[in-house]
């Protein structure tokens, strides 16, 4: 049986290099070869050299393709087009698996009869990281225990029979290939359409986290561009689309004011503080993205 892994990549050459790696080091059950479709976003071809550092064999294939236009969707549904296997891993160019990654997602798919498997993102910070940033939880995905219903359910670590893909156009809708949130919008769609998408904690992959994404700057701009993007996908797939706008309109209106001042309260302690900060911004996305206003947050 052959896994597709669907890797999108944009200039990040070294982290590419260490993913690659992590993934030719997986402890594979003899009856599995893997297909590796990594699509480069970048114009300029940068990730071309480092798939010449790798050579396919018996049980894994490496290819390289190019998706130069700016718009992420386009790009994973580039991988999904060339993807050959029954079921297909994503995982991003910033993260490396653990060595049993694929075998544990092929367990709990199998064990629960599910049709896609989320797995636990585990951050690892650069150093002199500041305490606050590691203690907050600002970079930690929310992650069940296994078998359990996914919540957080993102390209960044997953696993999805490959037929619940190719039956859906895209399958990424490319008017959030700007804005971000394109494969929580796939997969909330999945969802309502009666996929069963579950959580496992020990398909682990992990994530390096780059030095400016440590600022409250960055984090901020996250916040936001989160709030937008959820509300957008929920007024989407509403049954009364008018009455759901103004539903999240007044509760984040509601929720803004209160995480004001929750930071007043909070000052003393900054990593509440700046918890309560990114509500406040997390809020102002919900409002924006309920008056139709869409973030592009991959300009």
């Amino acid at each position: 049986m052959t896994c597709s892994i669907c890797i999108a990549t944009y200039k990040r050459k070294q982290l590419l290099r260490n993913l690659l790696k992590s993934i030719y080091a997986q402890n594979l059950p003899q009856n599995i070869t893997l297909q590796i479709v990594v699509v480069d976003n970048d114009i300029e071809k940068s990730a071309e050299e480092i798939i010449q550092e790798f050579r396919s064999d018996d049980k894994i294939r490496l290819e390289y393709h190019s998706q130069p236009k700016k718009n992420i969707s386009l790009t994973r549904n580039v991988s999904v087009k060339n993807a050959q296997g029954e079921y297909l891993l994503f995982i991003d160019d910033d993260e490396t698996a653990d060595v049993n990654w694929i075998n544990e997602h092929l367990k709990a798919i199998k064990t629960f009869e599910a049709d896609g498997v989320f797995g636990r993102v585990v951050p690892e910070f650069p150093e002199n990281t500041p305490n606050w940033i590691k203690a907050g939880d600002f970079f930690n995905k929310k992650s069940p225990p296994t078998g359990e219903l996914a919540t957080s359910v993102a390209t960044s670590n997953c696993i999805v029979k490959a037929n619940l893909l190719k039956n859906e156009p895209g399958p990424f809708s490319p008017e959030y290939g700007l804005t971000g949130g394109e494969d929580t919008h796939l997969f909330y769609k999945l969802r309502k359409g009666g996929a069963k998408l579950i959580s496992s904690r020990e398909a682990i992959v992990r994530e390096i986290i780059p030095p400016d994404r440590t600022r409250v700057k960055w984090l901020i701009k996250k916040s936001y561009q989160t709030g937008n993007a959820s509300t957008r996908r929920m007024i989407e797939f509403a049954d009364t689309k008018l009455i759901k706008r103004i539903y999240l309109l007044s509760k984040a209106i509601i929720y803004l004011i209160i995480s004001a001042f929750m930071v007043i309260i909070c000052l003393p302690v900054i990593g509440l503080r700046i918890k309560w900060l990114l509500k406040i911004f997390s809020n102002m996305g919900h409002i924006s993205a309920s008056l139709g206003f869409h973030f592009s947050g991959y300009k």
